[in-house]
């Protein structure tokens, strides 16, 4: 994968890239977290340059389950494991959005909330990370678990606000009303199809709109 600058703002999101890659392959290793890891990243010239990653995007692996729900049910448990993996250390926080206030969040530094299914990548038992251009300072973990759930709801059709999906998962329908939020002012109101949550998401588009 080639990231290429075009201005200076560019090549300061290149920049901040490449020191997310290195604080982030550093954090890995001295938390001592197996089989997982960040794409190699090197900077070229104006060009950022990423390793290929080896392996099958989850994404894919889930497109091949979509209509066996109970295969579908492990393997969100599967990512939320790999997320706590990934993410060990969290601070508990009050989360507050349009008026809607979540207790006791779990929140994590740094974080990458760009961890949708098709930039990880399983090989074996290996995963790899792709395409980590958009990390913000603290977030909630269970907001880039849903922020995955949504982009494969855009993209499969796949209905994830299912009772059982949500609970097993740890996820609450307040948490989602707040996360839908904060998805769409991050992502130009990007709609989930299906009907109730893409309403939803259209509602908390345009009250994201609202305060801007």
């Amino acid at each position: 994968c080639i990231k290429t600058a075009l201005n200076e703002n560019g090549e300061k999101i290149i920049d901040s890239m490449l020191e997310y890659y290195e604080a982030e392959t550093h954090r890995i290793e001295e938390k001592n977290i197996q089989n997982i890891k960040y794409a190699g990243a090197r900077k070229e010239g104006n060009a950022l340059i990423m390793d290929k990653a080896h392996g099958t995007p989850l994404n894919k692996i889930w497109l091949d389950e979509l209509h066996n729900p109970t295969k579908l049910l492990a393997l969100g448990v599967e990512f939320k494991s790999l997320l706590n993996k990934l993410y060990p250390d969290v601070e508990y926080q009050k989360v507050e959005m349009q008026g809607v206030t979540l207790e006791d969040t779990a929140c994590v530094k740094k974080a990458n909330i760009d961890l949708n299914l098709s930039n990880i990548f399983l090989d074996g038992e290996n995963y790899t990370i792709t395409d980590y251009d958009k990390f913000i300072d603290v977030v909630p973990l269970n907001y880039i678990l849903a922020s995955a759930m949504f982009v494969f709801a855009i993209d499969s059709g796949f209905e994830f606000n299912d009772e059982k999906f949500l609970q097993t998962l740890g996820l609450s329908e307040k948490e989602i009303s707040v996360y839908q939020v904060m998805y769409a002012a991050a992502n130009g109101g990007a709609f989930i199809r299906k009907d109730k949550i893409k309403k939803e998401t259209a509602e908390a588009h345009d009250q994201a709109e609202k305060t801007e």
